[in-house]
């Protein structure tokens, strides 16, 4: 592992995180995220986690989103474009 040697990706669990609509906590790989949208969190842009295709149009249409990813379409360059504030 790249923070802990003594672990690997294989080691955790479960990734959590807490869909917009629902405001339920779920499973990361299960979720669809909205990139680029005007909803910002307290560190600035954000990926919004959403439990299914529908909800994730509708966010991006109600809140100006660029684009749907899936857990594993989130990569080190999405995760850098938002952190340099220009999510793509």
């Amino acid at each position: 592992g790249k923070f802990d040697p003594g672990h690997s990706s294989a080691d955790i669990v479960t990734v959590a995180v807490t869909d917009y609509y629902g405001v339920r906590t779920m499973d990361a790989r299960g979720a669809l995220f909205v990139l680029g949208s005007d909803v910002l969190g307290p560190m600035g842009h954000e990926l919004v986690p959403l439990a299914s295709r529908q909800e994730a149009e509708e966010f991006m249409t109600d809140h100006k989103g660029k684009r749907i990813l899936t857990f594993d379409q989130v990569g080190a360059e999405v995760l850098k474009g938002l952190d340099k504030g220009s999510p793509q």
